[in-house]
């Protein structure tokens, strides 16, 4: 929603199935706050508001492969990943995320992914990144870090397939 919020005029939401009626709810009551303001001044096409819809989408390398399938002319421009990864909670589910997330950039090859994580003991976040690095085709860079209220560090990944120019 926060994409939206800021602008995006074609949003999809994802969510594991069984969580997906909890953000339909959460988009009717957002529903004034997500509609773009359209207007001539900024060049909008003011009949063309966009759409944000919800749909489901559970990680790994089938189910993704699944959801491109069943969505295959929809261009996934930017992927926004909060806080997914804590194994104390999700497990080792984050190898499941690190797979959606390279399928969703091969199949949209200029497809950036910003993933905010918060930094938590036995969080899992090196092994994921450890995991990016070795098993997939994705480039990971930190590419911002402050301190959180709970003095835990707040940190903002940048993933995508490498680009012609990125090589050195």
């Amino acid at each position: 929603m926060a994409a939206r919020v800021a602008g995006a005029k074609h949003v999809v939401l994802t969510e594991q199935d069984e969580l997906l009626r909890l953000m339909h709810v959460n988009l009717a009551a957002n529903a004034d706050v997500l509609r773009l303001p359209g207007g001539e001044e900024h060049g909008e096409d003011v009949n063309d508001k966009g759409e944000i819809v919800a749909r489901p989408l559970s990680w790994g390398i089938e189910r993704t492969k699944e959801y491109l399938a069943e969505f295959p002319d929809e261009k996934v421009d930017v992927v926004l990943s909060c806080d997914c990864i804590y194994e104390p909670l999700y497990g080792t589910s984050w190898r499941e995320l690190a797979q959606t997330m390279e399928l969703l950039c091969l199949a949209n090859p200029k497809c950036i992914v910003l993933m905010g994580v918060e930094r938590r003991n036995q969080d899992g976040i090196d092994k994921f990144l450890a995991f990016v690095e070795k098993e997939t085709q994705l480039d990971c860079r930190l590419d911002e870090q402050t301190m959180g209220t709970n003095n835990n560090r707040l940190e903002v990944y940048y993933l995508g397939l490498p680009q012609a120019g990125d090589r050195e």
